[in-house]
């Protein structure tokens, strides 16, 4: 994502090193916010819980974007791998999978979504304790994106998207046909 200057600090997260070839930086910057559950919470199976939910999230999120383009006729060319007319089906199953995996994570209780106070592992903040782990997750990320977006995000340059020649180019976000 830095490399596609979406996130704070891009141009220095994008950077590779030249003896790694790797971003260093991002590498570690990763690992620090992956870090931050430790901080507040004790314990592999919260962290778990908290991650295998937003997994299913970001699964789910993205089944509706592929449902919203077969809907409008995508895929237009033909691939050596395809569903054919079971890729709606395939899709539809995905969704009602995802979306009962998510309501599974999101119901509150001990077994899959306590509460911080059911946990024994909250270290501080203890106004957190009444509310399931996975909640608190989702509404933190998605307050820090909202506030990113406000402060950066939509005054951001973007580089224009380019289908490849072939491709379903008015699905591919620019609208315009694939050159000749």
């Amino acid at each position: 994502m830095a490399r596609d200057n979406q996130l704070p600090g891009s141009g220095f997260l994008a950077k590779v090193s030249p003896r790694l070839h790797t971003p260093v930086w991002s590498c570690i910057a990763v690992a620090c916010i992956a870090a931050i559950p430790f901080w507040q919470y004790s314990g592999a199976g919260i962290i778990a819980i908290a991650a295998t939910g937003m997994i299913y999230l970001s699964y789910f999120l993205g089944n509706i974007v592929i449902m919203r383009a077969r809907l409008r006729g995508w895929p237009k060319t033909r691939a050596p791998f395809r569903l054919g007319r079971w890729g709606l089906l395939v899709n539809i199953v995905a969704l009602i999978y995802g979306g009962a995996m998510l309501v599974n994570f999101a119901w509150p209780r001990a077994a899959s979504n306590p509460k911080a106070n059911q946990t024994n592992g909250l270290l501080h903040l203890n106004f957190l304790d009444g509310i399931p782990i996975l909640w608190i997750v989702v509404v933190f990320i998605a307050l820090i994106g909202a506030i990113y977006y406000l402060v950066v995000g939509r005054t951001k340059a973007f580089a224009p998207v380019v289908a490849p020649s072939g491709d379903d180019a008015p699905l591919a976000g620019t609208g315009a046909a694939p050159p000749a």
